[in-house]
């Protein structure tokens, strides 16, 4: 126990160090990506400025230079709920606004650290030192003044009140964030399957609430644009202003696209140039990451209806399956990696601990730019995409584990 609680207090010095430096600190300073994007849709909605264009990049953009930002930005993919979030930010200067966010995103993390020591029954330095591990996801998600922490903290709270029986409130902390970041659909999901009626009356009672408030001061036609084209290019991995055939995106969109689409500009030098072999090798790949999934699922509850490992399962798919994720996504990997840890840990199983521990850790603070050079060269560019390699490694785990009755 003594070299567990000096490693965690090492863990915490040299993560939160980078984290402070690299992610807070930047935050309190300078206005960077995304955050601008937040901000000037608050704007819009406030002062109702022709909210039915708020998915025009052109004239999105010149929003943003009103406000004094001189960066590139857009709206799109984001639900057209984000804007009404931001409404009270937006009274604020942008910089301060983002000050105000980094603060809360701290509260956020703080609040998160605490649930997972209590989910999980680890110590305070503990839970700190394996959430301080999402290292670039933490620092994204203070840095561009993203939501991302605090849906993982919604997360967390969602499955702490349902421990303690409070289905009412898992339900709101499901809800709360669902209409603006919809991978709390993997939770009501979750609790669909395991018919938590209450909890999913309340997830749904309180995200209603939400869209039918962002409709009354939006209108109904950016909700519109959102559902009939912007959602379907995102779930494509088509996002405007932005290279589909990005690695950054480490998704499997991205991967098949670089290899198999051929662009004169953005891609010139395919595997093999075929857009309908692109098309069946992903969705083929897709289905076949489903199934054992499925099947692993609904093994689970045939065995134990209330098992929490299912949710290790819907997550760790949801993100590898996700069209577009970014570094800031991997934040949402707190829950599941916890129920992971949690169950090899009372297994017995060391070896498999230690994987899940590693492979969490690699993709927090695995330095990406050094698999660039693989990128566009044939087959070699699978070697370009290590998050997504690491992450269909986690979601293999929490097959394994699916599979693993738990012992204690």
């Amino acid at each position: 126990m003594q070299a567990r609680r000096i490693l965690s207090l090492i863990v915490i010095v040299f993560a939160g160090s980078f984290v402070v430096v690299r992610g807070i600190v930047p935050a309190v300073t300078v206005i960077q990506t995304d955050f601008p994007n937040y901000y000037t849709a608050g704007v819009i909605a406030r002062t109702g400025s022709s909210a039915e264009r708020l998915y025009d990049d052109a004239w999105f953009q010149q929003k943003m230079y009103d406000q004094g930002i001189s960066q590139q930005g857009k709206f799109s993919p984001f639900p057209p709920a984000t804007a009404v979030l931001f409404v009270p930010l937006s009274l604020l200067q942008p910089l301060d606004a983002l000050r105000v966010l980094t603060a809360l995103n701290a509260l956020f993390l703080a609040g998160s650290i605490v649930l997972f020591s209590r989910l999980f029954c680890i110590p305070l330095s503990e839970s700190t030192a394996l959430i301080l591990l999402s290292g670039w996801g933490l620092v994204n998600g203070f840095r561009f003044g993203q939501l991302y922490i605090a849906l993982s903290f919604c997360m967390l709270a969602a499955l702490y009140a349902q421990r303690q029986g409070l289905q009412a409130a898992s339900g709101v902390a499901i809800g709360s964030l669902l209409p603006i970041k919809y991978f709390s659909l993997v939770l009501l999901l979750d609790a669909t399957l395991k018919q938590r009626w209450r909890t999913v009356f309340w997830a749904m009672l309180v995200s209603g609430a939400i869209v039918a408030t962002s409709i009354a001061v939006l209108g109904w036609e950016p909700h519109h644009q959102w559902l009939m084209s912007v959602l379907g290019d995102h779930l494509q991995g088509n996002l405007s202003q932005q290279d589909p055939y990005a690695s950054t995106f480490q998704s499997l969109h991205s991967l098949l696209r670089r290899m198999f689409v051929f662009d004169a500009a953005r891609n010139p030098q395919p595997l093999v140039h075929s857009a309908m072999l692109y098309s069946l090798l992903l969705y083929t790949i897709i289905l076949i990451c489903i199934v054992p999934g499925v099947v692993a699922t609904v093994r689970l509850l045939r065995r134990d209806a209330a098992t929490e490992t299912t949710l290790a399962v819907l997550c760790t798919l949801a993100l590898l399956l996700a069209p577009a994720t970014a570094t800031y996504h991997f934040v949402l990997l707190w829950l599941p990696v916890g129920i992971l840890l949690r169950h090899y840990v009372d297994n017995g199983e060391r070896m498999l601990t230690l994987l899940t521990l590693c492979v969490f850790a690699a993709i927090g603070f695995l330095p990406y730019s050094w698999f660039d050079r693989f990128d566009g060269r044939g087959i070699v560019t699978i070697a370009a995409y290590p998050r997504l390699l690491l992450l269909a490694v986690l979601y293999l785990l929490s097959v394994r584990a699916a599979h693993t009755p738990r012992l204690n």
